[in-house]
């Protein structure tokens, strides 16, 4: 895979990914449990697309 198409994907990846592990954080060090819920189900919800998009492109 060239630079040109690793670079973004890289870039793309991490901020989707990064928001609901900070949020997870977040939510155990501050006992803000609807944040907790909301980051765990965005997660979820990441979980389910990637298997989405790994199954279409199969």
């Amino acid at each position: 895979m060239g630079w040109r198409k690793f670079i973004p994907a890289l870039v793309l990846s991490i901020a989707i990914a990064k928001p609901p592990l900070v949020a997870l954080g977040a939510g155990v060090f501050e006992g803000g449990r609807i944040l907790l819920g909301l980051s765990l189900l965005g997660m979820f919800i990441l979980a389910m697309i990637t298997a989405w998009v790994k199954r279409k492109s199969d």
